[in-house]
């Protein structure tokens, strides 16, 4: 599982996996301009290493896959937030049928 946290009161955004039942080593990014109670936007492009992860439309890293790509199939959002949408493209060229 791939998992992203923000965390205001740290003023960082935090990436991790959950793999066999263990966290993984957190990575942790500061100062990316979301605010509490103001609206914000974040990005994830997954590509084949890697996702992008950008806030507000600054590229701010990237978060390596700890596990196959094709694995992940659902998000799960929880704490306080209120969701305008959530949008998931598939690049189609990438199939095979």
């Amino acid at each position: 599982m791939f998992h992203t946290s923000v965390r205001l009161n740290e003023k960082c955004l935090v990436r991790n996996s959950y793999i066999n039942h263990k966290w993984g080593p957190e990575e942790r990014y500061g100062q990316f301009g979301i605010s509490y109670k103001k609206p914000f936007e974040i990005i994830f492009l997954a590509e084949f290493e890697h996702y992008k992860i950008a806030v507000n439309g600054t590229h701010i890293g990237v978060f390596r896959h700890r596990l196959p790509l094709q694995l992940v199939n659902f998000i799960r959002v929880s704490g306080e937030v209120k969701i305008d949408h959530i949008l998931l493209e598939q690049d189609m060229s990438s199939i095979q049928v």
